[in-house]
């Protein structure tokens, strides 16, 4: 109940993302900010 109360708001928020953005943006985005993430720790070890 608590649980579904906390992620309610980001439910509501990724629907409205998804609404404005196409989902071949959105998983061309987060395929980015993967291989950034990706390259950041392998650069850093």
């Amino acid at each position: 109940m608590i649980l579904g109360l906390i992620t309610k708001p980001f439910t509501i928020v990724a629907d409205i993302i998804l609404a404005f953005i196409p989902k071949k943006i959105l998983i061309l985005i987060i395929a980015l900010l993967i291989l950034a993430v990706y390259y950041n720790f392998s650069y850093s070890v």
